[in-house]
């Protein structure tokens, strides 16, 4: 497996693709490190305070980022318009403020592509921005377009050759899904959609289960596997990225930063180079009850090896409460009928008691109140909520999860939030999701799995 020797603050994509041109496998990264005329900037500060939303309503020249309890703005143009005297001057440095400085370099090659009128976007919680390319061709099917898209992430990466910052550049050509086929064309091609996943906006989404419907159903499966493979293989996308990073090389100096700060250069080197290094690491070994390890799936291990905690988690006894709205009674019974099983059979732990509390919804949130004086009573070790999608973009001050959670980590008592859609598709004891739940449910009641080989090293070494 090879891995890059740098740490990160956030999740990216990087493909590790051989060098073309020199016609030798050297292993390479899709980043580059941008490099600036200089290491600190000037810009402003303030404490946090609510006005965060109305400064960027009020001031839209300007860029705003919350870091703790402060709010750190910029100017993304040249602009006459001066900030509320509450912000004062604040010179910001690469090595001590880093996420800042990322995100001045962020936000100042985000308003360039607005500025030059493109289609850029990111999902929600997401540090990917992903750009349209409208003159690229798209990968066209039957009642399907795959839509080329730049997706690129700037990522602070420390370097532990050289103990320093590095403020990377991550880039990639991908393809957005679309359905072409409109509702009416669905029919005539004689697909049944009535029961395939859609957005909040009752629409079609292209998530695993529908491609797999959509190509079994047009009879497209081979082609577009064909194709996609083509599209993402390491020749293609090593010319991708050296195209996109020639756009970026060529822009940079059209990008416009604050107190004069300019990006030199997008720079890309192979592996090793000054900050970063290629090693080969094996997988590590896990370690079960009596440092016992085997083969296989985890859930395959921890039955038949039992838990590295076994000994100690069965001398207790553990209560769940596990709230859900009274609509949902029937779905979430039989999905805690399969959580005890799950927990039974992979874990060997058959001290869990489970208790569904019914809930009935009321815009005042009252009724988390009597959830909280339940969980009191019942002397609970774990609180799950099941909740809806929808109920996830609430505010949180609106959310019932957020205040319930809130109170409950008040009295000491962890929370797991479950969305009613994910555990509906939780059909048997040993579901891929469900295994991932209960792992997750076992480790927030104290319990450890298992432990890895550096783990057991350093403890035989202590020892």
């Amino acid at each position: 497996m090879l891995l890059y020797t740098a740490v990160s603050t956030y999740r990216k994509k990087i493909v590790c693709h051989p060098n073309i041109k020199r016609n030798k496998r050297m292993p390479a990264l899709n980043i580059a490190e941008i490099q600036t005329n200089k290491e600190v900037v000037k810009i402003f500060t303030t404490v946090y305070t609510d006005k965060l939303s109305s400064y960027r309503d009020d001031y839209p020249d300007y860029s705003f980022y919350k870091l703790d309890n402060e709010i750190f703005a910029w100017n993304h143009n040249l602009t006459q318009i001066q900030l509320p005297q509450e912000f004062n001057n604040v010179v910001i440095s690469k090595k001590e403020q880093t996420l800042v400085f990322k995100e001045i370099l962020e936000q100042g090659i985000v308003h360039f592509f607005k500025f030059k009128s493109q289609d850029i976007y990111r999902r929600k919680y997401s540090s990917i921005w992903n750009v349209n390319l409208s003159k690229d061709n798209k990968i066209l099917f039957n009642g399907l377009s795959l839509n080329p898209q730049l997706e690129f992430q700037i990522n602070p990466l420390y370097s532990t050759q050289q103990d320093t910052q590095v403020i990377s550049l991550s880039i990639r050509k991908t393809y957005k899904p679309v359905f072409t086929y409109s509702d009416s064309e669905f029919k005539i091609n004689n697909i049944d959609t009535r029961n395939w996943d859609k957005s909040d906006k009752d629409e079609l989404i292209f998530s695993p289960k529908n491609r797999k419907r959509f190509l079994d159903a047009t009879n497209q499966a081979d082609e577009y596997q064909s194709k996609i493979s083509q599209a993402y293989s390491l020749q293609q996308e090593s010319k991708e990225f050296s195209r996109l990073l020639k756009a970026f090389q060529q822009y940079s100096s059209e990008i416009f930063f604050p107190d004069d700060l300019k990006i030199k250069d997008f720079f890309f080197s192979n592996l090793p180079n000054l900050y970063f290094k290629d090693v080969l690491i094996s997988k590590p070994n896990y370690y079960f009850l009596n440092n016992r390890t085997g083969s296989g799936y985890y859930n395959k291990q921890l039955k038949e090896l039992k838990p590295y905690s076994f000994n100690n988690f069965q001398g207790n006894k553990f209560k769940i409460a596990v709230f859900t709205p009274a609509r949902n009674e029937g779905s979430t019974g039989s999905f805690i009928k399969h959580l005890q099983d799950n927990l039974s059979s992979n874990f060997h732990a058959n001290n869990i008691e489970i208790d569904l509390i019914k809930f009935e919804r009321d815009v005042s949130l009252d009724f988390v109140k009597d959830l909280v004086n339940k969980t009191d009573e019942g002397k609970y070790n774990l609180a799950i909520t099941i909740l809806s999608q929808s109920d996830k973009k609430l505010p949180i001050k609106s959310s019932p999860y957020f205040v319930l959670k809130a109170k409950l980590l008040g009295r000491k008592i962890p929370t797991q939030q479950l969305t009613i859609e994910v555990i509906r598709k939780i059909r048997f004891a040993d579901d891929l999701v469900l295994n991932a739940i209960a792992l997750n449910i076992y480790s927030k009641l104290g319990g450890t799995a298992w432990t890895i080989e550096k783990v057991e090293k350093e403890r035989e070494r202590k020892s």
